[in-house]
């Protein structure tokens, strides 16, 4: 067995004395101060004894904290209080990550995760070892789970640690719902490579100065909202000295009780362009430092990334472990022709924040390049997506319509009850009358669904276009679901479920507002492609040949791929490249 470095426990013991100490401070501040339970100098010795317990737990924990990386399982036994012992068989192993806080790097110390199948959450963690020891971890774990896959090959076993639960049912939880369970055949994946993980592997992707600086700029993270809240006192003065400045411009020469509301308007205008402007300059300084030096690599039937500005983060994801590619779009992207690319694994999405979001393996390329780099990863050609019936569009509409006639109801109301506003207050919430035609037609144009020979795509999202492509070898459950408000229009959305973790968390591919009698002939042809993909699958593993989809076998696919090896011309917004089906039919794109 083999404990965790040195330098561990004395970071651990340094964070756990300022946390017991500081919060055994304010309690005694509390207890001595407006309570008055205790005297001021019993009171303040709570914290340096609570800084000594939570120094002495810290060494504790790593004295009892050890692992061991044997051939076939990695074992780690933990606990103080209560002794801990997890074997992980290390076939089950999908993703090795590590990570270097800058504290980390400064130490050279590195933490590494192991994740696997059936959850977002991290199998076990190594807190920390030494930096090459992390790297020497990761590289014997994939020559070890790669060794056992090649020897379950080569005897004839199939690798069943992927087992699909099919649904042919409708929605979850009701009646009459029969399920058709099918063992995957694993297949694929070459050769493991006998040189040390630190060696540089075949670069797929790597980003560039200006990419960077673009994708700073495009995103957002939803991190950044906390900003102004730092930021406050700056960002409130800022808000009433422009204000001011506005009000004598445009409204100095007013008169009467208008004044003081113009005024509050101008600095309610100025404070939520000062939110606007710290919120993006927030975001674009997280994702620069996130994906900075963000590289892809594919080193044996791995792809491996790393990035990282102040902390330096790498990751494996196996291919033949990949469930899901999506590729993402928001707005700007569409307009520049950018896009990003994600493959989620049964463990998890590569990098995600362990709460099931997931993060790209390319953060921004190119719309071309990304869709050639989807295609290698699972051959899938050029889409005609299918969109939802135009009944899917009007019910659209109304419903935006009616949220807007339920704004200015709200605020009649609230001016009838408390405060009377001018009429002009009620009739703003009703602009969005003349938008919801609008809005109705930007959703509905930016959802489809398109059978291909390998795989199903869907697609969904108008501010950020997400399209996923689900191999029909990887389908778990597939449902239809039919809300009150859906069946009177005569809908159904269907949804492709996998084995990912975003699937677990609600980010399944789904086509939204089909027909409703399509939506069931959907689902059966997609389980008959499930169980004709899994017979081909499993005749070619008994025939010894490879059946996963590496990135050399996708990009040559027979009829999956356009002969020219280029993709189709930039639509509307430059975003149609996947062209939209033909035909003027109830359903189809016109």
């Amino acid at each position: 067995m083999t404990r965790l470095h040195p330098l561990s426990a004395l970071t651990d013991a340094v964070q756990r004395a300022l946390q017991f100490g500081s919060f055994a401070l304010f309690a005694s501040i509390m207890l001595s101060g407006p309570l008055g339970v205790v005297d001021v100098l019993p009171a303040l010795l709570l914290a340096p004894l609570a800084a000594v317990v939570g120094a002495g737990y810290a060494v504790a924990r790593y004295l009892r904290f050890e692992y061991d990386l044997g051939p076939e399982r990695l074992v780690v036994t933990s606990g103080v209080f209560s002794r801990q012992e997890r074997e992980i068989p290390l076939r089950r192993i999908q993703n090795v990550d590590v990570s270097r806080s800058l504290v980390q790097r400064v130490l050279g110390l590195a933490t590494v995760r192991f994740e696997t199948a059936g959850g977002s959450a991290t199998e076990a963690e190594l807190d920390a070892v030494g930096a090459e020891d992390a790297e020497r971890l990761r590289h014997q774990v994939g020559e070890r789970v790669r060794a056992l896959r090649e020897g379950e090959r080569s005897t004839g076993a199939a690798v069943d640690d992927e087992v699909g639960a099919v649904d042919t049912g409708g929605s979850p939880g009701e009646a009459g719902t029969t399920g058709v369970t099918g063992s995957e055949v694993a297949a694929g994946g070459s050769e493991f490579d006998d040189s040390f993980a630190g060696s540089r592997g075949e670069t797929l992707y790597e980003i560039s100065a200006r990419d960077l600086l673009v994708l700073s700029a495009i995103s957002f993270r939803p991190g950044a909202i906390a900003a102004p809240v730092f930021g406050a006192p700056f960002v409130g003065d800022a808000a009433t000295r422009g204000g001011v400045l506005l009000f004598r411009f445009f409204g100095g020469g007013r008169e009467g009780g208008a004044t003081d509301l113009l005024a509050a308007a101008f600095t309610a205008l100025v404070g939520l362009v000062a939110f606007a402007v710290t919120v993006w300059i927030a975001s674009a300084a997280l994702t620069y430092a996130r994906y900075y030096d963000f590289r892809l690599e594919r080193v044996a039937d791995e792809l491996r990334y790393e990035r990282g500005l102040l902390g330096r983060y790498s990751g494996t994801v196996p291919l033949e472990k990949v469930q899901t590619v999506s590729i993402g779009e928001n707005v700007a992207m569409r307009r520049l022709g950018y896009a990003t690319l994600s493959v989620e694994t049964a463990g998890y999405a590569p990098g995600s924040n362990r709460a099931g979001g997931a993060e790209t393996t390319i953060p921004l390329a190119a719309r071309g390049r990304v869709l050639d780099l989807a295609r290698d990863l699972q051959p899938f050609g050029r889409p005609t997506f299918e969109r939802p019936p135009t009944r899917a569009r009007r019910r659209y509409a109304i419903r935006y319509a009616l949220v807007s006639v339920g704004l200015a109801a709200v605020v009649l109301g609230a001016s009838w009850l408390w405060t009377p506003l001018p009429a002009i207050a009620a009739a703003v919430p009703l602009v969005g009358l003349a938008l919801a035609p609008i809005a109705a037609r930007s959703k509905w144009r930016h959802r489809g669904y398109d059978e291909r020979e390998r795989a199903m795509l869907t697609r969904s999202g108008f501010w950020y276009r997400s399209t996923r492509v689900v191999p029909y070898y990887r389908l778990q459950t597939v449902f239809a679901r039919r809300t009150i408000f859906q069946r009177r229009w005569d809908l159904a959305s269907l949804t492709a479920d996998t084995a990912s973790t975003t699937s677990i968390v609600g980010g399944d591919a789904t086509a939204h507002d089909i027909d409703g009698d399509e939506a069931d002939d959907l689902r059966e042809r997609l389980l008959d492609r499930l169980r004709e993909d899994l017979a081909e699958r499993r005749g070619r593993s008994a025939g010894g040949s490879e059946g996963s989809v590496s990135p050399d076998t996708g990009r040559n696919a027979p009829g999956e791929r356009d002969g020219s090896g280029t993709v189709a011309g930039a639509g509307e917004e430059g975003g149609d490249e996947y062209r939209d089906g033909a035909g003027g039919g109830d359903g189809h794109a016109p």
